[in-house]
């Protein structure tokens, strides 16, 4: 018997190839819904169930946004994330961290390419945010004989859900449609015209009444996003990989430093003035004229942008006194420094 592939590979490198990657690594054996298109005659539509799933994880961005309103076990209709693409050399689709609430270097740098008037350039647009949204469906049959299987359908956020929920607080009237609501949920319908230039535009969504309705087994059957999207990178790891190491230390934002290192500098001045406190004069002194000698060739080789320490301490001489050094780009360089200080000394 010939040896197989396993066909999920194929969706694995459509996404990395065309999709340019994507943040929620489904199992393979998901089915993907695939889109009904309109006919040239203004037919062809699509009609589906959205179901519920239950969040088992809190890396849901609900619990980190909603902090005690939304708790694991739950239900959501909707797994919802901001991403960026194209981002570094290797060209990474990566999950926004102001999906949680967090600062990113991205949108950081996107800001600084608008205030530039850059906002038409490659750079600029290939970097941009996107929202992408995934949902738990099955194609609806007023059969009741007919079993619903799950698929899912992962969209455009801006091009899907937006026009989804404006059709929904339309047929509200000021208060959207529960659509998604396992008892009176409704049937969403809506059409997918296909475009050249970036897949899908979704028109003419409705919502219609089931004829009957799915058994409880199917919210527990349906899949969790939060159990398979990507790990969040920290703020220096996407700034590395978007400006590279050299230029990192320039780029990040003299507000994000201030956050990460503002309690670090509290508890040194407070460990410094207890120093102070318990030395007496002499030793104080004595230190005093330490640093004076030490400063003068420190004050020569600062002229050099490389030789300033980023957080404000004193380069070659406070290396690994401060909390800030442990993650220091400069730190080989300052412990070099120091080296040949005190050999001079």
């Amino acid at each position: 018997m010939a040896r197989k592939l396993d066909p999920a590979r194929y969706q694995e490198r459509y996404d990395e190839n065309v999709q340019g990657g994507t943040v929620v690594q489904l199992p393979g054996t998901v089915k993907r819904y695939k889109m009904v298109e309109e006919e040239d005659d203004g037919e062809g539509e699509n009609r589906i169930v959205i179901v519920p799933f239950v969040i088992k994880t809190d890396r849901h961005p609900l619990l980190a946004l909603n902090p005690g309103r939304y708790k694991v076990g739950d239900l959501d209709f909707v797994f919802s994330v901001i991403i960026h693409r194209n981002v570094g050399i290797q060209k990474k689709t990566i999950i926004c961290p102001t999906t949680y609430g967090k600062e990113c270097p991205v949108c950081e740098h996107l800001t600084d390419l608008r205030d530039q008037g850059k906002e038409e350039t490659k750079e600029y647009k290939n970097i941009n945010k996107s929202g992408r949204v995934w949902y738990n469906v099955y194609k609806y049959s007023k059969k009741k004989d007919r079993k619903p299987k799950l698929e899912v359908l992962e969209v455009s956020q801006w091009q899907f859900e937006k026009e989804l929920m404006r059709a929904a607080n339309k047929a509200g009237k000021g208060r959207p449609v529960a659509y998604a609501d396992p008892e009176d949920g409704k049937v969403v319908c809506f059409k997918a015209e296909k475009i050249k230039t970036y897949g899908f535009k979704y028109k003419e969504f409705s919502f219609k009444k089931r004829d009957n309705n799915y058994e409880d087994s199917l919210i527990d059957a349906a899949i969790s996003f939060d159990e398979y999207v990507d790990k969040l990178l920290s703020y220096e790891e996407i700034a590395m990989m978007l400006f590279g190491k050299r230029s990192t230390e320039k780029k990040v934002s003299k507000k994000r430093k201030e956050e990460d290192e503002d309690e670090e500098d509290e508890e040194d001045e407070d460990e410094v003035e207890d120093e102070e406190d318990e030395e007496d004069e002499d030793e104080e002194d004595e230190e005093d004229e330490e640093d004076e000698v030490k400063k003068k060739p420190v004050e020569k080789k600062s002229k050099k942008e490389e030789d300033v320490c980023p957080e404000g301490h004193k380069f070659g001489i406070d290396v690994d006194k401060k909390k800030a050094c442990k993650k220091c780009i400069l730190w080989d360089k300052c412990s070099d420094a120091n080296a040949a200080l005190l050999k001079d000394v």
